[in-house]
C-alpha cells in the first residue's frame, strides 16, 4: 500500500506500528479497529486503548511536535493540508497530502519510518 494514500484505522494501525505500541492479540473493536497497549515509556498505565492518530489532536499533537513536522493548509480553503518531516538541514520527506491536517502529518510520519510503500495490515483478529 503506499503510504500516501493510507486512511482510518490502516493509517492509525501504522502510527501505532511506528510508536511501538504492541497489538493486543485477538482485541478488536467494531470497524475494525484494534487495540493497543502502550509502551511503558510512553504509558505505564495496564490496559487497552483503541488509537486513532488520524483523528484525535491530544494523541498526533505530540508526534507532530517530536517528530518536527511541518503542517500547512494546501493555499486555498477546502484544498487539503501538506506535511513534511523537518530536520536541521532542510526537510526529510516529499510532500504528503491529507483532507485533515492529522491524516497528513501521520502519512508523513510513517512514511519517514516505513517508506513510501508499507503491507498490507495484517488480520490479527484471529
Amino acid at each position: 500500500m503506499k503510504t500516501a494514500e493510507l486512511t482510518g484505522v490502516v493509517l492509525d494501525f501504522w502510527v501505532a506500528e511506528a510508536e511501538g505500541y504492541e497489538p493486543v492479540s485477538g482485541k478488536t473493536i467494531p470497524k475494525g479497529d484494534f487495540m493497543w497497549k502502550a509502551p511503558r515509556a510512553i504509558s505505564p498505565a495496564v490496559g487497552w486503548m483503541s488509537h486513532k492518530f488520524s483523528q484525535d489532536w491530544a494523541l498526533a499533537g505530540p508526534i507532530i511536535e517530536r517528530e518536527n513536522l511541518c503542517v500547512a493548509p494546501n493555499g486555498r480553503p477546502g484544498s487539503g493540508w501538506h506535511a513534511l518531516v523537518k530536520t536541521t538541514g532542510g526537510f526529510l520527506s516529499d510532500e504528503y497530502q491529507g483532507p485533515t491536517p492529522l491524516i497528513a502529518a501521520m502519512r508523513a510520519y510513517v512514511a519517514s519510518k516505513f517508506g513510501e510503500e508499507v503491507a498490507d495490515m495484517p488480520d490479527r483478529s484471529k
